[in-house]
C-alpha cells in the first residue's frame, strides 16, 4: 500500500483491529502451510504496533522510516518462528519485532545523523 505522508500512515492504521490470539495463532498456522491472504492479513493486523513503535522511537517519523517499517514487519514476518503450541514460547513477535525496530531506528538515526 502507498501512503503520501507519514500522517497519511498513522491515520490508516488507526482503523485496523488487532487479532485476537486465536485469530493470530490460525493465521500464523495458515501462513505456514504457504497461505499468503493469511500473510497479509498477519501483516496488516501489526501495522498499527509498528505505528506505535515508531512513533515511541522518534517525534516525527518520515515516510522513508515507515516503509522501512514495514519492510521489516514482512522480513519479521516471515522469518519469526510462530510455534504456539510450545508450553511457554520464550519470545512473542511482539518483543521480536520491537527489538527489530529498535535495531532499524538505532541504525537509521546514526545513518542519518538525526538527534
Amino acid at each position: 500500500m502507498l501512503y503520501a505522508s507519514a500522517e497519511d500512515f498513522y491515520n490508516k492504521v488507526a482503523t485496523i483491529k488487532r487479532l485476537s490470539r486465536e485469530e493470530e495463532k490460525e493465521l500464523a498456522r495458515k501462513m505456514q502451510d504457504g497461505n499468503e491472504d493469511a500473510k497479509k492479513l498477519l501483516f496488516d493486523s501489526y501495522l498499527p504496533v509498528l505505528a506505535s513503535f515508531l512513533k515511541r522511537y522518534t517525534r516525527n517519523p518520515s515516510l522513508d522510516m515507515v516503509y522501512k517499517g514495514m519492510e521489516l514487519l514482512h522480513t519479521s514476518i516471515e522469518t519469526f518462528d510462530f510455534q504456539y503450541d510450545s508450553p511457554s514460547p520464550n519470545v512473542t513477535f511482539v518483543h521480536f519485532l520491537s527489538d527489530k525496530v529498535r535495531r532499524m531506528m538505532t541504525r537509521y538515526i546514526a545513518d542519518n545523523h538525526i538527534g
